[in-house]
């Protein structure tokens, strides 16, 4: 404080200072906050488009949501995922961080999670990336079950079915119990 003077000389300073984290960074009244480098961003839908090879004319993309900071969820396609797949098996390359950051653009972003996969359900409806289709079948759907083999157990047999007149309701037993 020694070095600091005010050029009018009848005026005096008072100084704080403050050690300042990206945490209380939005909590300085008098500091605009900056836009989050899309890295950082959260909640959105994503298009990661493949430019190497033929894939640069055919169009091939990825439509995707996270919850998660893109560069997160970037790193989680390095290990996995159909941009990671897409890449060996079609260019024979293992992918990049840099190629999926550079690749890679934000469609839209929502906060509700539920929102969220519904409007990505609809991008991949409008557009049908080639990366986003299914190649292996659905086991959750009674209709996309496979014919059982002779080494898969049996369903389960159906749970008894109860009496009526023996379930009551929580305010039967309020009722009762007074």
């Amino acid at each position: 404080m020694e070095n600091i003077k005010p050029s009018d000389p009848n005026t005096s300073l008072k100084l704080t200072i403050y050690y300042k984290t990206k945490k209380t960074q939005h909590l300085l009244k008098n500091n605009p906050s900056k836009e989050k480098e899309s890295l950082q961003k959260s909640h959105f839908i994503y298009r990661f488009t493949c430019n190497r090879g033929n894939c640069e004319f055919l169009q091939s993309t990825y439509i995707g949501m996270t919850t998660t900071r893109l560069s997160r969820r970037l790193t989680l396609h390095l290990a996995s995922g159909a941009p990671k797949k897409h890449t060996q098996e079609t260019h024979g390359t293992t992918i990049n961080k840099e190629t999926l950051e550079e690749n890679t653009e934000i469609l839209t972003n929502c906060n509700d999670s539920r929102r969220l996969a519904i409007v990505e359900a609809l991008y991949i409806k409008d557009t049908n990336p080639v990366m986003n289709q299914q190649a292996d079948d659905l086991q959750a759907l009674p209709s996309a079950r496979r014919a059982r083999t002779a080494h898969q157990p049996a369903e389960q047999a159906p749970l008894p079915r109860t009496n009526q007149s023996q379930v009551r309701t929580c305010s039967q037993r309020v009722t009762e119990e007074e």
